[in-house]
């Protein structure tokens, strides 16, 4: 037998499966819509990187997840967008001290990098 916790677990599991199985034909719709999901973000971004640190959402993330939610997709917040934006290199977080921080070359690979082999 499972507790009320395990169920309640079960459940939200469950709501996260669908919620995949729902986002990814969205995603796909996207692709088709645009081209590639590159092309769709483009729309928003213009193709800019954007340096800042210590935010966790911005005017991009929110505008992406409004549209994201305004097509269907579920748990994907600001909050989410933003993280994603940043695993990408839309959004360039280091701080000047982390040993990651390397402005010039950084930013140039990614200005050079082929973002449409990323569909």
């Amino acid at each position: 037998q499972l507790s009320k916790k395990q169920k309640g677990s079960n459940n939200r599991n469950k709501l996260k499966i669908k919620a995949s199985i729902n986002n990814a034909k969205i995603f796909k719709d996207i692709q088709k819509e645009y081209g590639s999901f590159y092309n769709y973000l483009t729309t928003f971004t213009l193709n800019k990187i954007i340096i800042e640190n210590d935010k966790t959402t911005n005017d991009l993330s929110d505008a992406i997840s409004k549209d994201l939610i305004k097509r269907g997709m579920k748990f994907v917040g600001s909050t989410i967008i933003y993280s994603y934006l940043q695993a990408i290199g839309v959004i360039y977080s280091h701080d000047e001290d982390c040993f990651l921080y390397k402005a010039s070359s950084v930013l140039n690979t990614m200005k050079k990098w082929n973002w449409n082999n990323c569909n």
